[in-house]
């Protein structure tokens, strides 16, 4: 299939890694910095404009322009660009959408302990106890790992801690 006969604003990863030079190799292991359409498709044009903005992001920086307010500001609006991709490929929700269910989980649990204490005294309640440490513990491994991400840190995986 030559270049000319592909649909420019669907394109599969083969086409997409032909228009920007690079392998697909390449490709995969950027895979979740990539713009894609909503149906997981890539867009030519956007795609070669993320490639644009990030080499030459890569570049100001490599030639020590990173304090210069435009690479700033490019830098910034790459790493907006990345979280719309995120987004609409349902990997970044925003904390204002998750936390309210986690307000209800975490009520659930304190009536959960209540009724534990009630019902199978204090014994039972120390195992429920030790259960919501542990969760709380998990939590915050689970924050901690989302700020270091965001930080541009490799997160701790589960198995680490």
């Amino acid at each position: 299939m030559k270049p000319a006969d592909i649909e420019l604003r669907q394109l599969n990863q083969q086409q997409a890694a032909y228009v920007l030079g690079v392998t697909t190799y390449w490709m995969k292991d950027r895979v979740q910095e990539i713009p894609r359409t909503p149906e997981g498709q890539y867009d030519a044009q956007q795609v070669v404009k993320w490639y644009v903005t990030r080499e030459v992001a890569r570049s100001l920086v490599e030639a020590g322009a990173a304090d210069d307010p435009k690479v700033r500001k490019m830098n910034a609006d790459a790493a907006l660009a990345e979280m719309k991709v995120l987004k609409m490929a349902g990997e970044l929700v925003p904390i204002h959408t998750i936390e309210p269910y986690m307000t209800e989980c975490a009520a659930i649990i304190k009536r959960l302990g209540e009724q534990v204490q009630k019902q199978l005294g204090d014994v039972a309640y120390e195992l429920y106890a030790e259960a919501v440490e542990e969760i709380e513990r998990v939590g915050n491994r689970l924050i901690d790992a989302a700020i270091s991400e965001q930080d541009g840190e490799a997160p701790e995986t589960a198995s680490e801690a």
